[in-house]
């Protein structure tokens, strides 16, 4: 609840700031199942907008660039200054929300991707004298900057061998710098321990994906050899290589910046726990709370919502924002409310679908059983082979997407979080399919065609 109220509040109060395009605020509602709803016709309007300032205005596209990594790292900077205030916490909180938002718009509707794929068509004959078209678009829009993700894979593997050859490990260098993977932001999990990655370790060397990850490197070594020489025959073409540049740099920014706000937030779990034990709740609890609530609270030094009412909260509930006014339903009436809105998500989508098709994300054809994965705390029931399905996926998911045979989203654009990662996992990913968490179920037996971008139940 406490995450859904800073979505809101920002979505209503600093996203029209910060975008820069003189609109007005989201009235936005968020559900306890990590579901967010707009009113029809406010995000269209808003895109049209920001597709047609990007078209028209050259410098509009840096300047997201540059608000997206100084706003992290300003608050990066707050978080890890040692002196914290939950004022100042929800003023940089509040202006950070908006810069998940701007950026993602440009890859969820592909406005540099696309413009890569039309630039790169004028040399599809040569192209294809090398590779086919539709994978040297992705090995050439995969970011060339070093992602957290890949450096914790390589100091993992590092561990792996070590461990494979009865060598002393050193764990607390790899807790230090990637525990903070397994949290999300201002979910009350903890970071990594020393028995989890035990655990982790001993996994690797029974399933052998240290042969995976060396097989990985294999392939990403070859994809590098392709793209040098693909670039030989666009080399004068400083447009296309623009975009590329552009493209590669804003696949590295989004997935960077949920990797370190994620890393920033794991850092605030002591202060999280001080806040919760000031105001009398249990830190798994605290978030249960509003943004005001808490400020409340911490003025009384006591909770000013009580033990029963934190419960009823936890069993559903509903955070919006009308017209600039946070409103809170919880309990059975949420639960009733949430189920309408599923109901109404369903109207005007075929029930048996057989085929569902999304754009492909990185290559290869696999069967699996479905595994819905609405949160990345739903993902631990996703087992080697499963086809993972979610509406898009963020750093937290990585354990799982590990282990999947294939990756599929509702949401996404060619230089998202489940393409990129995908990718570099070598696993088939198929995004942006719309509707394959409302018509696919857990335990669908499916074929994922990630070379067409085609997803077809075989059986329910």
């Amino acid at each position: 609840m406490l995450m859904a109220d800073f979505w809101c509040e920002a979505l209503c109060f600093n996203y029209p700031k910060e975008i820069g395009l003189n609109i007005k605020g989201f009235d936005y509602l968020m559900t306890s199942e990590s579901k967010g709803y707009y009113k029809k016709g406010q995000r269209e309007a808003i895109i049209e907008k920001f597709k047609d300032r990007l078209e028209k205005d050259p410098e509009y596209l840096q300047y997201i660039f540059k608000g997206t990594k100084n706003t992290i790292d300003e608050f990066d900077s707050f978080m890890t200054s040692g002196s914290r205030s939950w004022d100042v916490f929800v003023e940089k909180f509040l202006n950070l929300v908006p810069w998940y938002y701007i950026p993602w718009y440009i890859t969820e509707f592909n406005f540099i991707s696309d413009k890569v794929v039309r630039g790169l068509e004028k040399y599809k004959e040569r192209i294809e004298k090398i590779t086919d078209l539709n994978n040297a678009t992705m090995i050439l829009l995969f970011p060339n900057k070093k992602m957290g993700f890949q450096e914790e894979q390589k100091l993992f593997y590092k561990l792996v061998e070590q461990t494979k050859s009865g060598k002393k490990i050193n764990i607390s260098e790899y807790l230090e710098n990637f525990g903070w993977m397994k949290t999300f932001v201002l979910v009350p999990v903890e970071p990594l321990n020393e028995k989890e990655l035990e655990d982790k370790i001993d996994a690797a060397i029974k399933e052998k994906s240290d042969e995976t990850y060396r097989l990985q490197q294999e392939r990403k070594g070859k994809d590098k050899e392709l793209v040098d020489e693909l670039e030989k025959i666009f080399t004068s073409d400083n447009e296309l290589n623009e975009s590329i540049k552009d493209a590669r740099y804003l696949g590295w920014l989004l997935t960077w910046s949920v990797e370190d706000s994620m890393k920033t937030f794991a850092s605030g779990i002591p202060w999280y726990k001080e806040i919760a034990k000031t105001i009398g709740v249990k830190y798994e609890d605290w978030v249960y709370l509003t943004i005001s609530e808490i400020s409340k609270s911490l003025k009384a030094r006591k909770s000013v919502v009580s033990e029963k009412e934190i419960l009823e909260r936890k069993k559903a509930n509903i955070l919006y924002i009308l017209d600039g006014k946070v409103e809170v339903i919880f309990g059975d009436k949420a639960t009733a409310i949430i189920d309408s809105l599923k109901q109404e998500e369903k109207i005007g989508i075929e029930e048996n679908v057989k085929e569902i098709i999304g754009k492909s994300a990185s290559p290869g054809k696999v069967r699996g059983k479905v595994k819905i994965c609405p949160t990345a705390q739903d993902s631990h029931i996703v087992e080697d082979g499963d086809i993972l399905v979610t509406g898009m996926t963020t750093p937290d998911y990585v354990p799982a997407m590990k282990k999947a045979g294939a990756i599929v989203t509702d949401e996404g654009g060619l230089l998202c979080h489940a393409a990129i990662i995908s990718r570099e996992l070598g696993k088939p990913c198929v995004i942006a399919t719309k509707i394959a968490t409302k018509v696919l179920k857990t335990g669908d037996l499916v074929e994922v065609d990630a070379d067409n971008g085609i997803i077809k139940k075989i059986k329910s």
